[in-house]
């Protein structure tokens, strides 16, 4: 039996590890970087979503142009929001599995998500069919920090498990 040999850095920590942290969120800011792309502008995705509701009620989007801008709209400031929460969560992870603690993992994540989303509008600048919005920035930002508290929730109920489990164990010598 072979047992695999890691490759560890001055600190001990394994780089697989660390490989194991930062590759998830090397390929989610690649995602964004591509839904930052022509491809999904808003002529776009409009096209999308009104094909989409023509499979459920068709014509609809056609019939009623103003609702179908609003809906359009909120599907697409709904999608930075959930994809900036996304990247927080993934970048606290990778924070935690880098330093091996959390105590700055919070502001360290939400700052890079604070940053990305910027340098992501500025990347829609240069796009044709795109255009920088500083309110995107914000929704970017408010999607990172409800992702992190999130985090931070679910780090609460696993402490308060695992407070539980170990007073039942207690209890029970």
């Amino acid at each position: 039996m072979t047992v695999p040999i890691r490759a560890m850095d001055s600190d001990g920590r394994s780089w697989n590890r660390i490989a194991s942290g930062w590759l998830p969120v090397a390929v989610w800011l690649c995602l964004l970087f591509v839904l930052s792309s022509d491809r999904f502008s808003d002529a776009s995705t409009g096209t999308w979503l009104g094909w989409l509701l023509d499979q459920v009620r068709p014509g609809w989007h056609l019939r009623h142009p103003h609702a179908f801008a609003l809906l359009h709209w909120l599907a697409r400031k709904t999608a930075h929001f959930v994809e900036y929460a996304l990247l927080a969560a993934i970048l606290w992870r990778a924070v935690v599995l880098t330093s091996g603690r959390s105590a700055h993992a919070y502001a360290w994540s939400l700052g890079i998500c604070a940053l990305y989303g910027a340098a992501d509008e500025l990347h829609q600048a240069f796009v044709p069919s795109r255009g920088p919005s500083g309110w995107d920035v914000c929704i970017d930002a408010a999607g990172a920090a409800c992702g992190l508290l999130m985090v931070a929730a679910f780090q609460w109920v696993i402490g308060i498990r695992q407070q539980a489990k170990g007073t039942a164990a207690a209890a029970t010598e």
